[in-house]
């Protein structure tokens, strides 16, 4: 899924977003790895991202070996990020 998205690249962020929310906001990483198709450190170094605070409005929490969205804030909503993600999906 990621092999036309560039390091640096946001739509990663979004990617991992998408998968998180396509399991209705709780998921481990390994979950995401396979949903996303992207390597293992990737998606973890996309985790801390979120888990930061560095997408606007959106609060990740790490549980355990769990991530879930502890609240998707005004910005962002779930079914956004989800037909963005099924759009992509689309496109590759």
């Amino acid at each position: 899924m990621v092999h036309d998205v560039p390091r640096g690249d946001l739509r990663r962020l979004w990617l991992t977003l998408g998968a998180l929310a396509a399991r209705g906001g709780k998921a481990t990483l390994l979950e995401l790895v396979a949903d996303t198709g992207m390597p293992k450190p990737t998606v973890s170094d996309m985790l801390v991202k979120l888990v930061a605070g560095q997408v606007v409005d959106v609060a990740v929490e790490k549980e355990g070996a769990l991530y879930r969205v502890h609240d998707w804030g005004r910005v962002v909503s779930p079914s956004g990020i989800q037909q963005w993600l099924k759009d992509y999906q689309q496109k590759i």
